[in-house]
């Protein structure tokens, strides 16, 4: 990724899903890592809020949200995130990782 001023951002994101969501089924919640482009904390926020709306899923929480290479210094990345990052560009500049799914 060569995009002046950006970084690639990771955080946790729990999401509810509701009725007429395009991704899961009513009455999830999931926690997924979401890999996107920002310039900062708060466009990275912006951009996974979006998202969220997007496929019609409800926000619950953002957490541990961090630069990539900060996160890969302290901990281990999995392969399907570090592959995911590798695909990022200024066209696909979000990605979801697995989501992670239980019932309330």
């Amino acid at each position: 990724m060569n995009i002046p001023n950006k970084k690639i951002y990771i955080g946790l994101i729990e999401v509810f899903a509701g009725e007429g969501n395009s991704l899961l089924e009513t009455g999830i919640i999931a926690f997924v890592n979401i890999l996107a482009i920002a310039e900062n904390e708060e466009e990275y926020n912006f951009k996974v809020k979006e998202a969220i709306n997007y496929y019609g899923l409800t926000l619950k929480k953002i957490e541990d949200v961090e630069i990539l290479e900060e996160r890969k210094k302290h901990f281990e990345v999995s392969d399907e995130l570090l592959n995911l990052a590798e695909n990022l560009n200024d066209e696909i500049n979000l990605r979801f990782g697995t989501f992670h799914t239980f019932t309330e």
